[in-house]
């Protein structure tokens, strides 16, 4: 492990107001030099401050609580880390395999900034420490690795530095496009966990200098012409060759940067530059997010104006939907929310809200739309879900509905309850049971990785490092195709911040109000939600603050055969916004308890030309038949008593709040 020094913050700030007025010759001049690494970030040590806040202990319905999901996210974000290597990442985990295995990627530029933006998040929602000694290290891991121009690349002599050719035979530190965005994304987050120290501002108003610096221009947008692959101090970035690479897929050039590609490099760009600047009102970053986005809609050609994609990959087309998104917002362009909105429709039909599953994409008519058309639903048969996918459908949908285009609070409550929390990994008992006859393909990937470079794998304690990870699934099932990893390291942290911004849209404080806009557990400062459901239709809110308290009733259930009563006395229902039950002058220490019918009904689905039939229990899926033989999900039958079991709980209620 490298050793660390005592250089102090300021400094290292002073540093980088210098380093933002250097030239691109000099920059250059330093990467020639292999010089490439920022003098004083490579060795900055970060102080994280503590998760402080009001803890307790309660008694509460034991029933789906978001808090204890982020605590075992953490787990794995804490554990599955290489380090001897900038505590990289093991990009994902194979418990298929006897011994399981973890396997390095080019985690610490791509996917570590997902990690790290998540981490707090979860931490705030769950109130736990564990590995908290090791969260400042996570973030110095990124800022050794990121260079004096700004952007933070990819050491090549890291195990699994690159899984792309060009890079690997570049055999030069690499940017990754794609995470470059999702670390705007990361320090829009940690500049308001730690708002007096500057860094965070700092490394990110560098990065976005850069980021401009090395866009193309055609007409009102801004585009890369390589999603990866730029090197340290690069010059005359508008005139490279296109290089337009998604996962590990390198589509056809000549079509310059359109489709899946253009996703994958501007989007992300695009949704970190954009909440960074809602975030801090950084004038730079508000100019990045709306070049990029112009390009993306102009000449993307990957989401058309009716909202049809024309691409592959469920997730990187919903980045680009998210990309558009943080833009909208961050300028405030109601109109490109409207398009957001039809994008966001056109996902949800090719999926099922009520499962919250999406994966794959139609073949679109006419393909032509996009010109590099061989890659229009490639994918158009896929049953396996990414965790990635719904997190960012969730996302969408939480955002168009605080941003009132229009309320899709139902669909988030769907997705979270069903395929969101099915995906995690909350235990390793399978790994007993798991068929040998099956694992043939594991067994040949993970010759495959042993040949390439044995230091990318790890076999220590693995199975219980990665609990709280999520799993890439078929609609009744853990992936098991091989030789497609199991567990990945991209999923923990995009399911992870969602989580988040799942809970923190339970209740909404608007002055003497309390919305109550998802049936789930939550503490707040405000009031504590217990939620009885799917066991039960009842929902009980214990006031700390006097409140109107407006409780949003299902549409599935019957209104006419809603009661409510508070403190034991019997209230006549009223309603608000016509679904929300509306109770006023509620005082600390008040208890509110609602109560309606949840309806048990047997829904059949076609997923990709395979026939399910799922039953549903208000918003939650408690059996998915055919059964699976193998790690079977949704298969959740003791949801369906009539009575929620009770358990002791300690909560923490933080006194931290993330604008996002």
């Amino acid at each position: 492990m490298r050793a660390r020094s005592v250089i102090k913050i300021s400094l290292g700030v002073i540093y980088l107001l210098a380093a933002a007025t250097a030239t691109a010759e000099t920059a250059h001049a330093a990467a020639s030099e292999k010089e490439w690494r920022h003098p004083d970030l490579k060795d900055i040590q970060i102080t994280v401050p503590p998760l402080v806040g009001e803890v307790y202990e309660a008694e509460v319905p034991d029933t789906l609580e978001l808090g204890n999901r982020a605590a075992l996210a953490l787990n794995g974000i804490t554990r599955m880390l290489n380090p001897e290597y900038s505590y990289a990442q093991y990009t994902y985990a194979d418990l298929r395999h006897n011994p399981p295995y973890m396997a390095m990627e080019a985690g610490i530029t791509n996917l570590n900034p997902k990690w790290i933006e998540a981490l707090p998040l979860l931490r705030i929602m769950s109130g736990s420490v564990q590995n908290s000694d090791i969260d400042h290290l996570m973030i110095e891991g990124v800022f050794e690795n990121t260079g004096i121009d700004g952007l933070t690349y990819q050491p090549p002599d890291h195990p699994g530095a690159f899984y792309e050719d060009f890079s690997r035979e570049q055999a030069q530190p690499a940017a990754n496009i794609f995470g470059e965005g999702r670390q705007l994304l990361t320090w829009a987050v940690w500049t308001q966990i730690d708002p007096d120290n500057p860094v965070y501002r700092q490394v990110a108003e560098r990065k976005i200098q850069r980021l401009l610096e090395i866009t193309a221009r055609k007409g009102e947008g801004l585009y890369f012409r390589r999603t990866q692959g730029y090197t340290p101090g690069q010059e005359d970035t508008e005139n490279l060759d296109i290089l337009a690479i998604t996962d590990h897929d390198v589509k056809d050039p000549s079509f310059g940067m359109v489709g899946t590609a253009v996703a994958h490099s501007v989007s992300p760009v695009a949704m970190g530059a954009g909440r960074y600047y809602r975030v801090t009102g950084y004038e730079p970053a508000l100019e990045l997010a709306r070049g990029l986005a112009n390009y993306y809609r102009d000449d993307g050609k990957a989401i058309d104006e009716n909202g049809h994609w024309h691409g592959n990959h469920f997730h990187i087309m919903a980045l680009g939907v998210l990309g558009q998104l943080e833009y909208a917002l961050a300028a405030g362009d109601e109109e490109m929310l409207q398009w957001v909105r039809r994008a966001y429709e056109y996902g949800r039909s090719i999926g099922d809200p009520t499962l919250g599953f999406y994966a794959g994409i139609p073949a679109c008519n006419p393909c032509e739309y996009n010109p590099n058309a061989e890659e229009c639903g490639q994918d158009q048969d896929r049953l396996m879900v990414e965790p990635c996918s719904v997190a960012d459908m969730i996302l969408i949908a939480l955002q168009l509905t605080r941003a009132g285009v229009d309320d899709y609070y139902e669909d988030v409550e769907h997705a979270v309850r069903n395929y969101l929390v099915e995906t995690q990994v909350t235990n390793v008992d399978f790994i007993k049971d798991y068929p040998e006859e099956l694992s043939t393909g594991v067994k040949n990937l993970h010759q495959a990785i042993l040949d390439d470079d044995p230091r990318r794998l790890n076999y220590d304690d693995v199975a219980e490092r990665s609990i709280g990870s999520f799993c890439c699934a078929n609609p009744n099932q853990w992936y098991q195709g091989a030789p497609g990893p199991h567990l990945c390291g991209c999923c923990i942290g995009n399911a992870g911040r969602v989580l988040y911004y799942a809970w923190d849209s339970i209740l909404e404080d608007k002055e003497d109000d309390l919305w109550v806009h998802m049936l789930l557990n939550r503490a707040s400062p405000w009031a504590d939600l217990d939620s009885y459901l799917p066991y039960e239709g009842k929902v009980v809110v214990k006031m700390k603050q006097a409140k109107n308290v407006n409780v949003r009733i299902p549409s599935w259930t019957n209104h006419d055969k809603v009661t409510c009563s508070v403190n034991g006395q019997d209230r006549t229902p009223e309603w608000a916004r016509g679904t929300y039950l509306r109770t006023e002058g509620l005082q600390a220490g008040d208890e509110l308890v609602v109560q309606f019918p949840v309806p048990e009904k047997t829904l059949y689905t076609n997923l990709r030309g395979k026939e399910f039939w799922m039953t549903v229990r208000g918003f939650t899926v408690v059996d998915l038949q055919p059964h699976a033989d193998v790690t079977p999900i949704f298969q959740r039958d003791f949801y369906r008593k009539t009575k929620a079991p009770m358990r002791k709980v300690r909560r923490l209620v933080s006194n931290r709040s993330i604008v996002w």
